[in-house]
């Protein structure tokens, strides 16, 4: 017997509590023709930039209707660099209205948070696949992103996503004109909990670059990111 067809609406109820830890690890490589390189080292100059960050958070939902919820987070998040063998501790308390049925997002998102903006409104079964186009900002710059969804496992109680997305790089925020358009890219997993209505595991890999030919070497910079999000609802 087959599941159930899904509609990904995420649902919240007022009062609702959750606990949501967010883990990433990132290196941005400084990416040099190796006589640059080599005096940069000698130079005491970090050529990759590597940090380490956990993220704990207590969610409440202040309000929700069909179309959004507002979530107030308090949040610590510990941020390890890894280079210089320093670590700080950060701590936010605010609340932010979220969509929760599917609508496209005009401004730019984490490529993270793009994976899940603009959801479908069609039920949808085994093998399902769209396509959305977000507005994405990653540190390297800003650009668009079109990102493959594809439905991987599907059962009463939950539902994989798999999601891999591509882009360009276009923005000039970090004013690196010279080494634009970049490339940036996604791909992982998004596990809908079809009973809380909300998804509770997210592990993604991301890659964005910057990086053109210095004659015959090349210039620019190169960034790797591991993110893994666990969602829990309290009963």
């Amino acid at each position: 017997m087959h599941p159930a067809a899904l509609t990904l609406l995420m649902h919240f109820a007022r009062g609702e509590h959750l606990a949501e830890t967010v883990s990433s690890s990132d290196r941005v490589a400084w990416v040099l023709p190796k006589v640059k390189l080599e005096a940069a080292r000698r130079n005491g100059i970090v050529i990759v930039e590597d940090t380490v960050s956990v993220t704990i958070a207590a969610l409440s939902v202040v309000s929700a209707d069909a179309a959004t919820a507002t979530i107030h987070s308090i949040a610590r998040t510990v941020t390890l660099d890894v280079p210089r063998r320093t670590s700080a501790t950060t701590r936010s308390n605010a609340a932010a209205a979220y969509r929760t049925d599917g609508g496209h997002s005009a401004s730019s998102l984490s490529p993270v948070d793009a994976v899940l903006a603009d959801l479908p409104h069609a039920d949808l079964s085994l093998g399902a696949r769209w396509t959305t186009h977000e507005l994405v900002l990653t540190k390297l710059g800003s650009g668009e992103m079109e990102i493959v969804h594809t439905v991987t496992a599907l059962s009463d109680a939950s539902a994989t996503i798999d999601v891999k997305g591509f882009g360009s790089i276009t923005g000039v925020e970090y004013d690196l004109p010279h080494l634009l358009p970049g490339k940036m890219f996604i791909s992982g997993t998004a596990v809908f909990d079809r009973v809380s209505g909300t998804f509770v595991r997210e592990t993604y890999a991301l890659h964005n670059s910057l990086i053109k030919p210095d004659r015959d070497e090349h210039i620019g910079f190169d960034e790797h990111e591991n993110v893994a999000i666990t969602t829990v609802v309290d009963p």
